[in-house]
């Protein structure tokens, strides 16, 4: 576990830890100003134009993968690798904002959006097809950087757009202007975040030319038969993250998926946490795969599995205990007494998932991932027709149960055994190394709160939620640095004291 490795997931969870405010300020502050129908709109037109980013085709994790790969063994076909992939994704980007702009209207008609909300949708929908057109682009210049494993830098970028859109969002909307405003300065902030990450790249690999020339038929051959094999993973992601919140909105009704919004982006921004952990892993395992390291890349599993899984379960049980509290001071009791149904459900699948989120890192960065991103694209196909017969009856909360237990039967059981087929592990050890000290640590801090929940806070204000929030850190993490942490690592940081200084470069 090096020192880039480290400061790579540090910046990565600061970027997450900025957009965990900023998604505990801004839908608030929305709901607040605007009303619930005009977030849901929002929330829609976001997720809409998801569709048209599975035209990505795999080109990203590609470009990640084999910069990664080229810097160490050959370095000069760098070029190559950014050239094809900018060519690709000037071509992707032109397609999905012309869809953007051309299927508004069409695809504002599904919902019944009030008439005086309906501008506002189809200008936020094409707004946002223009930024996300642009994103496609500009994000292979980001692969690149994540590649060379500067994750550090994609992190201040990230953070300053973050903190930059929520910041100018609640100014607008403080001085009166609604869903059109907002479209707007996404746009803005995500073009500034465009253009930092250009020059970054320029200063991170001063050797980069553009030019058509350095694109080759041979290098797009290769990054589309890499895409092709993740490509369901993005396929059925992105379709879930789309389909579903429209499946909501027409079977149940538009305050639904709001109600969906705002508990399945909060479990989904917590755990982005652990999800940056991933994208740092896959760089890291490619790197040791061709150094032929096979006992570190196995290490790199359980102590990643591990850690991931004892990072996720402080807010996991945190929202477990106090799940209806925060809502309710979050958004208010009618949203409370609906989002906090659907946590124990969201918060399982989301736990199983994490628990085998690095073995899914590993297999992606050792090209062995097609068989589990064939699996995803089936996971995603049950779940939506699903949802079509478990919504109309069981309603939302069916639903999320329902998701539960697909993810929970693929993403962490169906992955542990291909993880255990394509490295050879003995399963038991695997698991063994991973989830008997973060579980142990969990309950064990659950029960705690919950018996101080009980016995000594029986009130409700902020001031409560704080205080109830920074005694469950604090059990969490006594028991988490005693028990989770290798002995080997536990040595680290205290010789350390809590610096990177102590860890090898």
């Amino acid at each position: 576990m090096n020192r880039r490795y480290l400061i790579n997931i540090a910046w990565s969870w600061g970027g997450v830890l900025t957009t965990l405010i900023s998604a505990a300020i801004i839908p608030r502050f929305v709901v607040g100003h605007i009303g619930l129908e005009p977030y849901a709109l929002w929330a829609l037109a976001l997720s809409l134009v998801e569709y048209f980013w599975m035209i990505d085709l795999g080109f990203r994790p590609a470009t990640v993968k084999l910069t990664a790969e080229y810097q160490v063994r050959d370095r000069a076909r760098v070029n190559e690798v950014i050239n094809s992939g900018l060519l690709y994704g000037l071509v992707a980007g032109a397609i999905v904002t012309s869809l953007a702009w051309l299927f508004t209207e069409q695809i504002a008609s599904w919902y019944k959006v009030r008439a005086d909300l309906l501008p506002a949708f189809h200008l936020l929908i094409r707004i946002v097809g223009v930024s996300w057109g642009a994103g496609l682009f500009f994000n292979i210049l980001s692969a690149g950087i994540e590649g060379f494993q500067r994750f550090d830098i994609t992190g201040r970028i990230w953070i300053g757009s973050t903190a930059g859109r929520a910041i100018v969002t609640l100014i607008v909307l403080w001085l009166g202007y609604g869903l059109a405003a907002m479209g707007w300065v996404m746009l803005a902030t995500q073009t500034t975040a465009y253009i930092a990450t250009y020059i970054a790249w320029q200063r991170l690999f001063p050797e980069f030319r553009f030019s058509w020339a350095s694109v080759t038929g041979r290098m797009l051959r290769q990054q589309f038969a890499y895409g092709w094999r993740v490509m369901p993973s993005i396929v059925s992601s992105r379709a879930v993250g789309s389909v579903l919140p429209t499946q909501i909105g027409t079977i149940l009704s538009v305050k639904a998926v709001s109600y969906y919004s705002l508990s399945m982006k909060l479990i989904e921004y917590a755990a982005d946490a652990v999800g940056r952990v991933g994208l740092v892993s896959g760089p890291q395992a490619t790197q040791l795969m061709a150094e032929g390291k096979q006992r570190e890349l196995v290490e790199l599993g359980e102590n990643g599995n591990r850690y991931s899984l004892t990072v996720w379960l402080l807010p996991a049980s945190f929202l477990l205990v106090y799940g209806w509290e925060f809502y309710r001071w979050w958004m208010g009791v009618e949203v409370a007494d609906v989002c906090a149904r659907l946590l124990p459900p969201l918060l399982l699948a989301h736990t199983a998932s994490i628990s085998q989120f690095i073995s899914n890192a590993i297999l992606m960065g050792l090209d062995r991932f097609s068989r589990y991103s064939w699996s995803l694209l089936i996971e995603a196909a049950i779940t939506l027709a699903g949802m079509t017969v478990i919504l109309p009856r069981w309603g939302l909360e069916g639903g999320m149960w329902w998701i539960a237990a697909m993810m929970t039967a693929n993403r962490c059981l169906h992955l542990l055994y291909l993880t255990q087929r394509e490295l050879n592990l003995n399963v038991w050890q695997y698991v063994g190394a991973i989830y008997p000290a973060p579980f142990a640590v969990g309950l064990a801090t659950v029960a705690a709160s919950w018996t101080l929940k009980q016995l000594v806070f029986p009130a409700g204000s902020l001031m409560w939620l704080i205080v109830a929030g920074i005694i469950h850190v604090a059990i969490y993490a006594v028991l988490a640095v005693a028990f989770c942490l290798r002995p080997e690592h536990r040595q680290r940081l205290w010789a350390a004291r809590y610096t990177l200084k102590g860890f090898p470069r």
